[in-house]
């Protein structure tokens, strides 16, 4: 499964959702663990010479080091070039391109002439990253000698940024030895940059098949990361493959075009002409369309000196220069109008925040630092991404050009869409700042210019790409499938919030990538962006984005279709679940057919008409309804065709996604800590809470919907011992269903139903028939020394508490 990445850097903890924000030019990177391990000793044999690339400002000499500590190496490997060629794999099950078993062959014998062949092999479990070894293991025979393990893990840390240096401090620790001096982590994207970054201090990229070599010293690798910690390790070069496809692509192409243009002397474009040439020719592996893109550049040198040769006429050297010129002059016009609009538009953001700590719901963790970007909408208000301010405690923002900061205000927050609105009081901040405007939706193969404040740098950059394509996507902050815009701009961390201008307007927001996959960046579109801000200026608070609650099946089996009394011009999908909240489930069933929604024809698999030939799931044209809104609905019934007003309104789950800004819910009694289940609380059984969590809870979570309002699922937590509740204590996680025999709807009704127990005792009927019975008076008792042995301030949460 792909994994998407919200695009901001968070390094100071770990968090479930994982954003990227950028890190300064000198970031104040968090000290790493140290695992204790036994370890044993042994020794290595270090390469005489060094002929890498190195990083521009590393300190080469070697510092003093205690007799007793040996040089311990670590290579960082990306994993060689993946081949796109059957876009029906998932990206964890890509093979390796020709190119990219090249590179691999490559890397494995340079990496051997530098002396640089680990003993140990810690690698991702995805198919590119295992052909990668495999075909350097086939190589040079050190490598297969190597001990290797694989781990699901390093696929997914790639994404989780902040995350990854100190995931493979564990893992290295975890699984070397002290004879162990030289160890390779294989892995992708991202993560593996930002480790290499961390570690060393300096900002690093590294593409695919690139090796960062690190060293340090240390009596075992404990001692190694404990010393070194964050910046202490010694960057000694990059190994990188050459490129020598694209030498010969370059004179392949100069003699394409003089052929041509002997032949032809036609005022057809470079790349036209190319195209042509290869689709009947192959120059080694490459296909036309990538010839075409890789030799673009090498065109216009290629021109000028066709133009001005002995085959080119006249005619054909004015056209080729006006056309020449022409173009660059539109590009360069393009650029400087979004760099121009984003030095006076786009800001800098810097966010102060504390998670709940959903197993202690009474305290915070610690507090983290985080950065994003954002824009000047009207209004004299700032647009950023939601995740960016998430939990915030304090927020500042600083202009382009500017080295102050000033203190903003959250005003609203859609975290399903992942959208935020800040306010900043002080005049002078406005002063020069002018707004940015909201465009359209961008037509694919449009360009665009995504503006912020990336890791690597303090100051404002652009990056520049076209749509790919536009469809619902999965919203990661929120876990919301709402429309996005799919594009190749390299969208980094701390890119989070900044806007993508198409020519002098604002196309969307950047604010989540695909991790494992190079340059695939995804922005929020201005529907969603004017949907949201007209949420906000109606009612003054964000209020959803609407659901018709309906869970459908496509009707693309022609035995379906008749089986329901579809005609063969009919088509629909089939209604096989209602949520009981929802206005739907007044004039909806179960079996029913869905035709027509709001005059929009439903194909048999789901989708409606979007525009030219795309098409798009009809639950995006729900979405863009505003609360309260009716929506006429034709079903096919029976044989028959109805028609249904219903009136849209957001739904909220039984067991609420996320909590962002909230305080959990919590109640104690006699050492019983009660909570109402939420994701966030499964999120704390680690990054595979999906298969570290109770099953049932993990399943209620996701599948289960409230059957009236202002239920919950309230669970028994955890039991803090005492003599009172001795014997409990196995029967926490189960869910709370009666409390002295009445049924409980959440947790304030259970919190009601025990302070006003008028009997001897109180029984809690739990899940499994399981039962708890506690001598009431005595468990009051036992709460107040309970609560003051484990300096708890109070028995319940804020919410509960009756005012």
């Amino acid at each position: 499964m792909n994994a998407l990445t919200l695009c901001h850097h968070n390094y100071n903890i770990h968090i479930n959702i994982h954003h990227h924000f950028s890190a300064s030019a000198k970031p104040n990177w968090p000290k790493l663990l140290s695992v204790p391990h036994p370890q044993n000793h042994g020794t290595s044999t270090r390469p005489s010479s060094l002929l890498i690339e190195t990083v521009e400002g590393q300190v080469a000499a070697d510092s003093e080091q205690a007799p007793s500590s040996v040089a311990r190496r670590l290579i960082l490997l990306l994993h060689a070039k993946s081949s796109w060629e059957d876009p029906s794999l998932k990206d964890h099950d890509r093979p390796l391109s020709g190119k990219g078993q090249a590179d691999a062959v490559e890397i494995s014998h340079k990496l051997q002439q530098l002396g640089w062949v680990p003993q140990l092999i810690l690698s991702s479990n995805a198919l590119r990253t295992r052909e990668t070894l495999r075909i350097m293991q086939q190589q040079v025979k050190g490598f297969l000698e190597a001990e290797v393990h694989y781990f699901s893990s390093f696929y997914s840390i790639a994404a989780m940024d902040g995350q990854t240096a100190e995931h493979l401090q564990r893992i290295i620790c975890n699984y070397s030895r002290d004879d162990i001096l030289t160890v390779m982590c294989m892995g992708h994207n991202r993560g593996w940059e930002e480790a290499a970054s961390m570690l060393t201090g300096a900002s690093i990229e590294l593409k695919t098949c690139n090796a960062a070599l690190l060293e340090t010293t240390g009596k075992s690798w404990d001692e190694a990361f404990a010393l070194a910690g964050h910046g202490g390790w010694k960057l000694q070069g990059i190994v990188k493959p050459r490129d020598l496809g694209k030498s010969l692509r370059k004179r392949c192409c100069v003699k394409m075009l003089v052929a041509l243009r002997r032949r032809l002397c036609s005022p057809v474009s470079s790349i036209e002409l190319i195209k042509v040439y290869t689709a009947s020719r192959s120059i080694g592996s490459s296909s036309c369309t990538e010839v075409a893109a890789n030799v673009a550049q090498d065109c216009s040198s290629s021109e000028s000196k066709i133009e001005n040769g002995p085959f080119a006429s006249p005619p054909v050297r004015n056209i080729l220069k006006r056309r020449r010129l022409g173009i660059r002059r539109s590009r360069s016009t393009r650029d400087t109008d979004a760099i121009e609009l984003a030095l006076d538009s786009v800001v800098k953001i810097f966010t102060v925040a504390s998670s709940p700590n959903y197993f202690l719901p009474w305290q915070n963790k610690s507090q983290r630092e985080t950065m994003g970007s954002g824009f000047v909408i009207a209004g004299n208000k700032i647009l950023t991404n939601a995740h960016v301010v998430a939990d915030h405690t304090f927020v500042l923002v600083r202009k382009h050009g500017s080295p102050t900061k000033h203190k903003a205000q959250v005003e609203a927050v859609g975290h399903e869409c992942d959208l935020a609105i800040l306010s900043v009081e002080s005049d002078m901040f406005w002063e020069g700042m002018n707004p940015l405007e909201l465009g359209d939706i961008p037509l694919l193969q449009e360009a665009v210019a995504v503006v912020g404040y990336p890791q690597g740098g303090d100051n404002i950059s652009v990056t520049k790409g076209v749509v790919s394509r536009v469809e619902p996507t999965q919203y990661v902050h929120g876990a919301t499938q709402l429309m996005a815009i799919q594009i190749d701009a390299a969208i980094n961390p701390g890119n989070s919030g900044g806007p993508a201008i198409m020519g002098s307007k604002v196309a969307g927001v950047a604010f989540q990538n695909l991790s494992g996959a190079e340059n695939i960046g995804y922005i929020i579109p201005v529907p969603v962006i004017k949907h949201f801000i007209a949420g906000v200026e109606e009612r003054g608070k964000y209020v959803g984005f609407c659901s018709l609650g309906l869970s459908c099946q496509p009707t693309e089996n022609v035995q379906l279709r008749n089986h329901f009394r579809m005609n063969p011009e009919m088509t629909g999908v089939l209604v096989s679940k209602i949520n009981p909240l929802s206005d739907a489930h007044k004039v909806l069933k179960k079996d029913d057919i869905v035709l027509v929604f709001d005059g929009v024809a439903v194909a048999n698999d789901g989708t409606v008409h979007f525009r030219n030939r795309e098409r798009i799931t009809f639950d995006h044209l729900v979405s863009m309804k505003k609360p309260n809104e009716t929506a006429v609905v034709r079903v096919l019934r029976d044989g028959k065709e109805y028609e249904f007003s219903i009136t849209l309104q957001p739904l909220q789950p039984l067991v609420p996604v996320h909590q962002f800004d909230k305080v959990p819910s919590y109640y104690i009694f006699a050492g019983l800590v009660f909570v109402p289940l939420t994701q966030p609380y499964l999120h704390e059984y680690g990054e595979d809470w999906y298969n570290t969590s109770p099953r049932k809870l993990c399943e209620i979570a996701l599948r289960e919907s409230p059957k009236r309002a202002g239920e919950q699922f309230v669970i028994l937590s955890q039991v803090l011992m005492d003599d009172i509740n001795a014997g409990y204590e196995r029967l926490a996680e189960l869910q709370v269903k009666k409390v002295n025999g009445k049924e409980v709807e959440n947790l304030k009704h259970l919190c009601q139903l025990v302070e006003s127990c008028s009997e001897e005792s109180v029984r809690f009927d739990l899940d499994d028939d399981r039962v708890i019975v506690l001598n009431y008076n005595l468990a009051k008792v036992a709460t107040s020394k309970i609560l003051k042995c484990h300096r708890i301030p109070s028995a319940m949460s804020n919410d509960l508490v009756e005012k």
